[in-house]
């Protein structure tokens, strides 16, 4: 898992590095984001990170368990309902079948997101560069309220003196 509460674990398979593995990769390395990629190929995946995995995701195995791929098709025609399977047992088969999960899976601390996300993946930002993005954020707003507020007291006095022309 990962080295330190800053860097992220890619998890992923040499058969599933497809657009969204490159899209969190690009996406990491552009915002020098720290990574380290877990070959589940090389390295099956321990009943510690699927529990930490697991324990992220607000629907359980259906977070992260690909339903339409060539792995659990080659498990139903085996008799293997994924749905029924035990945390022991989904371990076992995944160790065998990491195909099975939606990959790439990044995961850091208490934020776990299978696939690519455009809306998620900014929570992988270290939370100082978080903060420091949101005080300057709060700084534009503040300064556009002020155009506008600016602005519209203009507008205002202007659409004054037009409409009381146009009634005398």
């Amino acid at each position: 898992m990962a080295k330190n509460n800053e860097t992220v674990t890619l998890f992923v398979t040499n058969r599933k590095k497809g657009a969204s593995f490159r899209n969190v990769r690009n996406y990491f390395t552009d915002n020098n984001i720290q990574f380290e990629i877990r070959m589940l190929d090389h390295e099956p995946i321990t009943k510690e990170e699927l529990n930490a995995i697991l324990s992220n995701c607000e629907n359980g195995f259906d977070d992260v368990i690909c339903s339409n791929g060539s792995d659990i098709k080659e498990l139903k025609e085996m008799g293997v309902d994924v749905d029924e399977l035990s945390l022991t047992e989904l371990h076992y088969v995944l160790q065998r079948h990491p195909g099975l999960l939606r990959l790439p899976i990044s995961m850091i601390e208490d934020v776990t997101m299978a696939g690519y996300n455009s809306e998620l993946i900014p929570v992988f930002k270290p939370r100082r560069i978080r903060r420091k993005q949101f005080g300057e954020l709060l700084e534009q707003i503040r300064e556009n309220e002020d155009h506008t507020k600016m602005g519209a007291k203009g507008n205002s006095s202007s659409y004054s003196t037009d409409r009381n022309k146009l009634l005398a």
